[in-house]
């Protein structure tokens, strides 16, 4: 029962990066950071030490994407740590799951912000150069929780 309480806070932290994201386009350290001792309460609590590197070879190799994507300019920083963060939570062999989730929701969130004219158009060219990329950026975290809150499914059904 107790593992799962784990689960619903993961759940619940994504949800309030997803949140943070969505309202300032920006989201907070402390949500990685949260997921990551949650992490080390849920592993110390199930005494997991196993498989413990198959989880920071996930943390790995998602902050390393991550990071290369953020030198090109395709998503921020708080997503990679985000991501990174999360990816945390599922061994190695998850991770082509927990990619496809995280891309799936990002596109449909890209489409929903396209249809509702959410991006700028031509007529908003004369605002800040700032409130346009807020303006024209994708709240990335949202596509990264809802990703991982998908493929963490099963085990969140189980509360």
């Amino acid at each position: 029962m107790t593992v799962a309480l784990f689960h619903a806070a993961f759940a619940a932290v994504l949800l309030a990066a997803a949140a943070e994201d969505v309202r300032c386009r920006r989201i907070s350290n402390l949500f990685p950071i949260m997921l990551v001792v949650l992490f080390a309460g849920v592993a110390l609590w199930r005494g997991e030490t196993g498989t413990l590197f198959l989880h920071f070879l996930s943390f790995i190799s998602l902050f390393v994407l991550g990071a290369a994507l953020f030198t090109r300019g395709i998503i921020g920083g708080g997503d990679v740590k985000l991501m990174a963060a999360a990816a945390l939570w599922f061994e190695v062999q998850q991770l082509p799951a927990l990619l496809l989730a995280i891309a799936l929701c990002g596109g449909v969130l890209a489409l929903v912000l396209v249809a509702h004219g959410l991006f700028l158009s031509e007529k908003g060219a004369h605002t800040r150069r700032a409130d346009r990329r807020r303006r024209n950026s994708v709240p990335y975290g949202l596509a990264i929780a809802a990703g991982a809150i998908i493929v963490m499914g099963p085990d969140l059904l189980r509360l």
